[in-house]
């Protein structure tokens, strides 16, 4: 008789995050969690932002949303910690950026700037926390020796 692994099974827990953050009202609370000062938000003004497979060549259960001029890109479940999950994250922001002009019809190459909404890129990581840092910043990471 085989013993039963009880590994977690991270990808269901990635699809339940997908899941529940895909519903207007769960998104709304997580907006007003992550932005206690913004009073006026509501519903209506939350839009799910469906992104292309960037980095992997398979799905991932990655969110955006786009609240207001804020596209909020969420990288939930990292049980693993790599600081070269701000590169990830990069990735994903210029490819939700390119799928929201696109869909605005926004043409890039033309004389006059174009309307971007402000990014804001989040990790929700699970595993124990050690001394890993709260904010990761591009710069510091990768360029902070060069200066």
């Amino acid at each position: 008789m085989k013993k039963k692994s009880k590994q977690p099974k991270y990808g269901t827990k990635d699809s339940v995050f997908t899941h529940l953050f895909s519903i207007p009202k769960y998104q709304l609370q997580l907006y007003k969690t992550l932005h206690p000062e913004d009073k006026r938000v509501k519903a209506s003004d939350i839009e799910t932002i469906t992104k292309k497979c960037v980095v992997a060549q398979h799905e991932h259960n990655d969110l955006g949303i786009l609240v207001k001029d804020t596209l909020m890109i969420l990288v939930e479940a990292q049980s693993s910690w790599s600081p070269n999950i701000v590169i990830r994250l990069m990735s994903y922001a210029v490819q939700s950026l390119m799928d929201y002009f696109e869909e605005r019809e926004v043409f890039l190459y033309s004389n006059s700037k174009a309307v971007c909404p402000r990014i804001e890129l989040y990790v929700i990581y699970t595993a124990q926390r050690k001394n890993e840092p709260e904010t990761l910043t591009f710069k510091e990471l990768f360029f902070a020796a060069n200066e």
